[in-house]
């Protein structure tokens, strides 16, 4: 049974299509063999691979830049300011994270203390033009 596992371990690796028809198979098999133990070895598998595929979705979603997020924002607020005024960094520097770029090998990126201080800009520049309308 241990080898049936670990055929379906390198099958469900290797992507292999009939990876789920031989899990149902082997499954059959220790049920009727009376070895439900040997398979708790496969629902960990089965759930650490749930887990690294939770995992993958978490970066996607992480990998989604600041700028994707600012659509049409970015062209509107003017970020050489931002970058100046709330980071005492080029525009540049600013741009690199929000896009994402690679710098030095590795995408730019803000650390959650940066990204706080980005949406605390945006947030601050909110207040700034909804004072000004008030007045006008």
């Amino acid at each position: 049974m241990k080898q049936r596992i670990e055929t379906w371990k390198r099958m469900v690796e290797n992507g292999d299509p009939h990876a789920d028809a031989y899990l149902t198979e082997i499954t059959a098999m220790a049920n009727a063999e009376g070895k439900i133990d040997e398979m708790n070895d496969a629902i960990s598998f089965m759930l650490d691979r749930a887990d690294s595929h939770l995992d993958n979705i978490e970066r996607g979603l992480a990998d989604y830049t600041m700028h994707e997020r600012l659509g049409a924002l970015a062209e509107v607020i003017n970020l050489a300011y931002i970058a100046r005024h709330y980071f005492g960094k080029t525009r540049q520097w600013l741009y690199q994270r929000l896009k994402g770029q690679v710098v030095n090998g590795k995408p730019a990126s803000f650390t959650p203390a940066e990204e706080t201080t980005f949406l605390n800009a945006l947030n601050d520049i909110g207040l700034q033009i909804a004072v000004f309308t008030h007045r006008a």
